[in-house]
This record gives C-alpha cells, structure tokens and sequence, in this order.
C-alpha cells in the first residue's frame, strides 16, 4: 500500500479550496465566503456562504487529483488514527448543507446534498470496492465509485 505525505496532500487540498473560492464567488447571489472556525471544520464544514439575501449555507470542499486519471472517486467512510481512535469518514459525519468535490485541475465541481451523499455511500455505492489509503499518522477506507455515479447523483455540476 502507497503511504501519502499529509502535509503534501494537505497543501494541494488547500490549493483546490481556494479554486473553489474563486468559483463560488463568480456566482450571481453570493456575497461573502467565510472560512469556518476549527470546531465547524472538525464537524465537516469548510466555508460558510452568505448570500445577497442573507442566508448562511455551509458547505464542505473535497479536492481529488486522482479522479482526472482513474474516472473514480474517493469516499471515505472510516478514519483510523495510529494511536487505535477511528471515527467516521468524512461521507458519513459531514454537518455542512452541502458538499463540493473537485476534480483538480480540470474540474468539475460535483454538488451533494451532504445528506444525500451519507444515504448514497451507506446504501447504493456501499456495493462499490473499498480502499484503504494510508499516511504516517493515519489511515483512511474509502469507497472507489465511478464519476459516472457522481454525475448521476449529484444535484449540480460546474465546469471549471
């Protein structure tokens, strides 16, 4: 099994939030992007949108490099740090309204109802391959599902 660097994976997720920014912005009804505190992140949220009207929408970024080569996702489920804690993945414990996962560096931007994805990933794409990918602090398993069920269940898509 390939071991990632965290923080090399960490920075290239960096670089695809502020991508997703600069996208979320060119959006008519938009106004601010906040970036949420650490307690909000550790939940699942990443920004917090404030629209023209004033309503606040949380959502979470997943940035995937991999996907533009394979034509599959990663959706991790499970969580498992060195030291023996495990926790859900980020599919399953996600509290934003919305998840956005990009495709980096040549998009799309696949919008879920984060509710949806957790029904999806607990059900329908649980028939999927499961992986596990590893770092030096932690692992994580994940389910491999193809775009293509991406395309057909997410509830918008943005071209980049």
């Amino acid at each position: 099994m390939k071991i990632y660097d965290f923080n090399t994976q960490l920075q290239q997720g960096l670089a695809g939030e502020l991508v997703i920014d600069k996208i979320i912005m060119l959006r008519p009804n938009v106004k601010e992007i906040i970036s949420a505190s650490q307690k909000e992140q550790l939940s699942g949220i990443d920004r917090i949108i404030i629209t023209k009207s004033g309503k606040r929408i949380t959502l979470e970024y997943k940035s995937d490099r991999r996907a533009a080569t394979t034509g599959n996702g990663f959706v991790e489920i499970w969580h498992e740090y060195k030291m023996g804690h495990s926790k859900a993945g980020w599919a399953l414990k996600c509290a934003a309204n919305f998840l956005l996962y990009y495709i980096d560096n040549i998009g799309p931007i696949y919008i879920f109802k984060s509710s949806d994805l957790k029904t999806l990933a607990q059900s329908e794409w649980s028939k999927f391959q499961e992986r596990t990918v590893a770092n030096n602090d932690f692992q994580t398993r994940g389910l491999i599902v193809p775009l293509d069920e991406f395309k057909k269940h997410s509830i918008d898509i943005w071209n980049v």
